[in-house]
């Protein structure tokens, strides 16, 4: 069975790859936000989301703080090992699992 996201159509069988270009473009972008206080990129991240997709506002049951710091020790995680991300399908999984 084939999922879209944004357009980008993938079966379950296809493996997840970016260039070694697209990962340092992530990584060097994301070294740029983390001196940025997970507060206030929370802030935005959830607060875009919710204006786009205010259905989604009951899976937040943590105060928006707390979220915060998980969405950026998450995104460090990711970002950390994008040469490897076959390795993170189990934790992205449960995060899924977590928000449905």
């Amino acid at each position: 069975m084939a999922n879209s996201v944004r357009g980008y159509n993938h079966t379950k069988e296809q493996k997840l790859i970016m260039t070694n270009t697209e990962i340092s473009l992530v990584q060097n972008s994301w070294k740029k936000l983390r001196g940025i206080q997970p507060q206030v990129i929370g802030d935005v991240f959830y607060s875009k989301l919710l204006l786009e997709a205010p259905y989604l506002k009951p899976l937040f049951k943590t105060n928006r703080p707390e979220q915060s710091t998980k969405l950026v020790a998450m995104l460090n995680i990711i970002v950390a090992r994008l040469q490897h991300l076959d390795t993170l399908k189990n934790d992205i999984r449960q995060l899924a699992l977590r928000h449905q």
